[in-house]
């Protein structure tokens, strides 16, 4: 499915890929995601693993471009896996989305019960 909607990694010089980091954090914080940073003076310090992970949960998946532009798909997963995809029933719709629709996982709900699984023994 992300075939379908152009969600992959596309390579932009860096410069457009900082005025994207821009454009997603002023929104972000617009929107009151990232309320205690000073995205006006610097959008640098804004740690892009905030950045990818409030953009996954909180923005419109047409956003999710922007990531795939700005960010490797393999730095993007291991965000997703690590924060958001490891929460279980509290994002599991969100997940799902994000699974199958940006990640091409064929299936989602038996891949996030792995990953749910193997948070849980690693806690242990």
């Amino acid at each position: 499915m992300a075939k379908y909607f152009s969600i992959r990694n596309r390579p932009f010089p860096p410069e457009n890929r900082q005025r994207m980091k821009i454009f997603l954090s002023r929104k972000l914080k617009k929107e009151g995601f990232l309320w205690s940073y000073d995205i006006d003076s610097d959008a640098d310090n804004v740690p892009d693993e905030i950045i990818i992970e409030k953009t996954l949960i909180h923005l419109d998946y047409t956003d999710y471009q922007y990531l795939f532009c700005i960010y490797p798909k393999s730095q993007i997963k291991d965000v997703w896996k690590k924060n958001i995809a490891t929460q279980g029933e509290y994002y599991y719709s969100l997940n799902y989305f994000i699974a199958w629709f940006c990640f091409g996982i064929s299936n989602p709900e038996r891949y996030l019960k792995n990953i749910e699984k193997k948070c849980l023994i690693e806690s242990l």
